[in-house]
């Protein structure tokens, strides 16, 4: 039976394990999809966000292009005509028109302001203004492109271009200055429909933001960590990449890319959570599925733990039959060998424990007699107890000998086992019947010496039974 019990629950294991792995696999599955679904959107957003900084790159290439020839040719003209053009005339001539240009404006070494398209009144200093010091400083040529800084003449924020201009022997005179509107950008990329949380910014390589654009909000002048920003560009000058942004916060998956020909980046980020709307719609749909899934395995493994658990108590059930019965039983395969037996059996066959039954040839451990008491031989034995598990016949006043020599008058059944309609054992119960024997010689002797004394009587004795019948008369 201990036997029984450990099968029982190894089955029960087996089959939480198995639950436990058809479950794992369910929702393995399902990770295994939405993480697929989740990287295969997220690439196709970085390829798009690397697109779109390719064309703000672009964009912003052109425009500043566009800015430096106005910058040069002021500087030209300056130094062939001097430094008191007419600026607001070339505006009205609409030379510019297409330009994001918030003004013009030539200062003299001094940084006096010369000529401008926003004032006619003279003299205005300028010489704390970050291009001009960078040129007075520097004999070099290039664009200089400052921070996001007031306008003095009119309060507005404005990011200047400058460019230097010289004397004939190559010395410092002045500079042009080109006053650009950062929010002109902004108003140019607020037509696209790129979503709402969508993210574009310009940045120094000294960190320092030109333009920062998101939704309806626009922000100029705010540091960024130079080394982390540098960090981000690759080779190529562009890399995707999913982070919070350090303006707003949001998650996005963004681009940078440094312009060519100027120390600017650019920087493009789609809000991750538009980027997934649509593939979070499907993952609850996996969701409801695994859900519905999980439920359905989670019913079986219900129904079938019950069931275990039902041949389990039935098992206990037998189990405590068989061993607070007085009938010794065991069990047999076809072969002769025990597979199970009962306390009773153990004790009647003169064994200590089950152990010393099991996997034994049973016809090894006693012997079966003919009703007459005669042993029988251990081939007849078998043949004898394989007609009997075949009809399951009931044994009167059998004899079984016990492995030591001695032997005990027994009630003998014999039971088949089948499988698929083949006989694959049997299961055997005995019951020693020593005492019964015993009570029943007693009265076969009782009766004899009554009847010796009943014929030798010299009277005449007549026995009835309760209904007035004669059971019994002497001779006499």
């Amino acid at each position: 039976m201990s036997k029984w019990k450990v099968s029982v629950r190894n089955i029960t294991a087996m089959t939480v394990l198995f639950g436990i792995i058809l479950l794992s696999s369910i929702w393995g599955g399902v990770y295994l999809e939405m993480h697929k679904e989740r990287q295969e959107e997220l690439q196709n957003a970085a390829h798009d966000v690397n697109s779109y900084a390719r064309m703000f790159a672009e964009h912003m290439e052109r425009t500043i292009k566009g800015l430096d020839g106005i910058a040069l040719y002021l500087a030209e003209r300056a130094e062939r005509e001097g430094l008191a053009l007419d600026l607001p005339r070339l505006m009205e001539e609409k030379r510019f028109r297409w330009q994001p240009i918030a003004g013009l404006a030539i200062l003299d070494e001094k940084g006096d302001l010369v000529a401008s398209t926003q004032v006619s009144h003279l003299p205005i200093n300028n010489s704390s203004l970050e291009g001009f010091r960078v040129h007075r400083d520097d004999s070099g040529r290039e664009l200089f492109i400052s921070k996001p800084q007031v306008h003095k003449a009119n309060g507005k924020t404005v990011i200047q271009l400058t460019r230097r201009i010289n004397y004939a022997d190559g010395s410092f005179r002045g500079v042009v200055v080109v006053a650009v509107d950062p929010y002109y950008l902004a108003d140019f990329y607020m037509q696209g429909d790129l979503g709402d949380q969508t993210e574009i910014a310009l940045i120094g390589w000294d960190g320092v933001v030109r333009l920062w654009q998101s939704g309806g909000h626009v922000r100029v002048g705010q540091e960024w960590n130079k080394a982390e920003l540098m960090g981000k560009l690759d080779a190529d000058g562009a890399r995707p990449l999913v982070m919070p942004s350090p303006m707003d916060g949001v998650n996005r998956i963004s681009a940078y890319r440094a312009l060519q020909e100027y120390p600017l980046i650019v920087l493009e980020g789609i809000a991750e959570e538009r980027v997934l709307a649509t593939v979070q719609k499907r993952i609850a749909g996996y969701y409801w599925l695994g859900g519905l899934m999980s439920a359905v395995v989670a019913l079986f493994i219900a129904l079938q733990l019950r069931g275990i658990k039902r041949r389990e108590q039935a098992e206990e059930r037998l189990r405590l039959l068989l061993t607070s019965t007085a009938e010794g039983i065991y069990g047999v395969d076809l072969a002769g060998n025990c597979t199970f037996a009962n306390p009773a059996a153990v004790r009647m066959l003169g064994c200590q424990n089950e152990g010393e039954l099991l996997g034994k040839n049973i016809h090894s451990l006693m012997r079966y007699a003919y009703p007459d008491g005669t042993p029988m031989p251990l081939e007849e034995c078998r043949i004898y107890r394989t007609m009997r598990v075949a009809q399951g016949t009931h044994v009167d006043d059998a004899v079984l000998w016990k492995a030591d020599g001695t032997s005990f008058p027994a009630e003998y059944w014999a039971y088949p086992q089948y499988k698929d309609g083949e006989v694959i054992g049997a299961v055997v119960a005995f019951m020693d019947i020593t005492e019964r024997r015993q009570v029943s010689d007693a009265l076969r002797e009782s009766e004899r010496r009554m009847r010796a004394i009943t014929e030798s009587a010299r009277d005449a004795i007549i026995m009835m039974d309760a209904q007035g019948r004669v059971s019994f008369w002497n001779t006499e």
